[in-house]
């Protein structure tokens, strides 16, 4: 008993002192606390960090294998946020897909090329206002907890924690195709039916790579509001919001069949 008492004190201890992070750039002239975006002091105008102006897409890559905080804020610190516009194209893409999969896995219309057309509408406008509101959520919290954030870079950070859905469109899609055609989105016949055991290792595989990505929105939230329960909170809040959206249009692409 006293262990466990011991165990959860010490974890209380560790979550309070992570609440003490840096969450700001402190200027070594002046001691000033400057947002973690910011280059330049603002009451001295010292440099505060070195200048990243664009983003060097396989270092960040390769960081959010190592370490996902260190790549977010890298992201945030870029002056432009190159490839977030191509990413967020592909990451929709995959979404859209999902929710035609959702759509015809449901008994949905026969009419294909029609299901598939209002599929991909629903899925990246689904996706877009999905991303935009969760960054604008995010900013509000952020500013709950007096840290000043911007709307772009929750934006760009959430983007490229969808990395892995999106190596699941470029990788896992070419496989899903190669095995089982267009069946595998239409559901006529069911692609469990075909072949079964390919079809739970690929269930099984897109399971884990949302996994990893749900893990890296943790880890990108941390990084701007520096608390583990607010940011896992906020991360599970998003989800379900963005995951709502998605089968709410396609709920209404159902009514619209």
């Amino acid at each position: 008993m006293f262990q466990k008492k011991w165990i959860v004190i010490n974890l209380l201890y560790h979550l309070k002192s992570d609440s003490d992070l840096k969450k700001y750039l402190v200027c070594k002239s002046c001691n000033t606390e400057n947002p973690l975006f910011a280059y330049t002091c603002k009451e001295c105008n010292a440099f505060l960090r070195s200048k990243i102006p664009n983003i060097d897409f396989w270092e960040i890559i390769s960081l959010l294998l190592e370490s996902p905080v260190i790549a977010a804020e890298k992201i945030i610190q870029s002056d432009h946020k190159n490839y977030v516009i191509v990413l967020s194209i592909i990451a929709g893409l995959k979404i859209s897909l999902i929710g035609w999969v959702i759509n015809n896995a449901f008994s949905l219309s026969n009419a294909l090329s029609i299901n598939f057309l209002l599929s991909i509408i629903f899925g990246f406008s689904g996706f877009f206002i999905g991303m935009i509101f969760l960054s604008l959520l995010a900013t509000v919290v952020s500013r709950y907890f007096v840290i000043q954030t911007r709307f772009k870079d929750f934006y760009s950070i959430y983007i490229y924690s969808f990395v892995p859905i999106i190596a699941l469109f470029l990788l896992l899609t070419p496989v899903q195709i190669a095995l089982f055609g267009t069946y595998w989105f239409t559901f006529n016949p069911s692609p469990f039916i075909i072949k079964n055991l390919p079809s739970y290792v690929i269930v099984v595989i897109e399971g884990l790579f949302f996994l990893w990505s749900f893990i890296l929105t943790v880890a990108v939230n941390y990084t701007q509001i520096r608390r583990y329960i607010a940011s896992l909170i906020l991360t599970l809040i998003e989800w379900i919001i963005l995951g709502s959206i998605i089968i709410l249009g396609q709920y209404f692409l159902h009514i619209a069949n």
